[in-house]
């Protein structure tokens, strides 16, 4: 395929997905503040889940409530 070609098909798509990634950007959730809305239910059920005997578990868990404080 000829490089002109390439960057034809290219660039519509890249604006593409510029537009839907600049549309879903503007409608995610605030970070970092008091109420979220699934914060608690992932670290319920990083705790609890199924195979509590499983690390990832609760290395999830924690790295979770790390950078969730950090975000805080």
């Amino acid at each position: 395929m000829r490089p002109s070609v390439q960057l034809a098909l290219f660039v519509p798509a890249a604006a593409d997905l510029a537009v839907a990634f600049g549309a879903a950007a503007l409608r995610m959730p605030a970070f970092g503040g008091d109420q979220h809305p699934y914060g608690e239910r992932a670290v319920a059920a990083a705790l609890t889940g199924y195979r509590i005997e499983d690390p990832r578990r609760l290395q999830g868990a924690i790295a979770f409530g790390i950078v969730n404080s950090l975000a805080a």
